[in-house]
C-alpha cells in the first residue's frame, strides 16, 4: 500500500488552480469506482495559498501527506517512514494552461432540483463532455469550485489521459461539488464522489510545515528509477 501512494502522489505532478484567499476550508472527499479495491477517502485542508490532502488509508510503516504551494508552484509528497522524514518536491502548472488546450466546452443543464446536503442549500447539474456523462450536485455557499477539488483527480494516471480529459470536461460547473456520479459511456465504468464533514473552522499553520523533512527533488528520482 505505501508503494502504491507513492506511485499516485509522487511520479504525476498535479495542476493548480488559483486558490481565493479568503475562507480557510477542510472536509472530507470519498471516491468509488470498481477500478479502485476499496473507497479512496482523503482529507483536504485549503487554508491561503496552501492546500494538504492527507490519505486516510492505512500506510505500512508510516505515513504520506502531499504538500501544494500555489505561491511556488510546487507539490511536496511528505513521507514519513518509520520516522525517517523524506519530502519529495515536484513542480505543477497552471490549471488555466490545462484548459486552454482544449477549447470545447461541457454542455451543462441545470436540472432545477434542489435538496440540502450537509447543511448546504444544493442545485444539481447535468454535465455532457466527450464520452462522459456526469450528475453533480453544487451548494454556492461555499467560496471554492470543482477544480479545487478534482485536480487532484491527475494524479491517479498522470498529467495527461483520461482524467485531464475529466477536469476539462467539468470547466464551468457552479459551485462547489457536494455529490456526483459520473459514467464513461463506452466503459459504463461509473465514478462516485461524496464530500462531507465540512468545516470553515481555522486551520493550524503548523499542519502544512515541512520542518524536519528531508527534500529531494522528485524529477532526480524519477530519472534514477528509468
Amino acid at each position: 500500500m505505501f508503494k502504491k501512494f507513492l506511485l499516485f502522489f509522487i511520479f504525476y505532478p498535479f495542476v493548480a488552480s488559483t486558490i481565493t484567499i479568503g475562507q480557510e476550508l477542510s472536509f472530507v472527499i470519498t471516491m468509488e469506482s470498481k477500478s479502485l479495491k476499496e473507497p479512496m477517502v482523503m482529507e483536504m485542508f485549503i487554508k491561503k495559498t496552501k492546500t494538504l490532502l492527507v490519505p486516510k488509508q492505512s500506510v505500512a510503516n508510516g505515513e504520506v501527506k502531499i504538500l501544494f504551494d500555489y505561491n511556488t508552484k510546487s507539490q511536496t509528497t511528505l513521507i514519513n517512514s518509520n520516522g525517517q522524514l523524506i519530502g519529495m518536491v515536484a513542480s505543477i502548472n497552471n490549471i488555466e494552461e490545462v484548459y486552454e488546450t482544449d477549447k470545447k466546452l461541457p454542455e451543462i443543464q441545470s436540472t432545477g432540483n434542489t435538496k440540502i446536503i450537509d447543511g448546504f442549500n444544493c442545485n444539481e447539474y447535468l454535465v455532457e463532455y466527450n464520452n462522459t456523462s456526469s450528475n453533480i450536485w453544487t451548494t454556492k455557499e461555499i467560496e471554492y469550485g470543482f477544480s479545487d477539488v478534482f485536480k487532484s483527480m491527475l494524479s491517479f494516471s498522470g498529467p495527461k489521459g483520461k482524467d485531464l480529459d475529466f477536469v476539462k470536461g467539468h470547466k464551468g460547473v457552479e459551485g462547489f461539488p457536494l455529490e456526483m456520479n459520473s459514467r464513461n459511456k463506452k466503459t459504463k465504468e461509473e465514478f462516485n464522489v461524496l464530500i462531507n464533514q465540512i468545516s470553515t473552522s481555522t486551520i493550524d499553520e503548523n499542519l502544512f510545515s515541512t520542518e524536519g523533512y528531508q527534500m529531494v527533488d522528485a524529477s532526480t528520482i524519477m530519472k534514477n528509477g528509468k
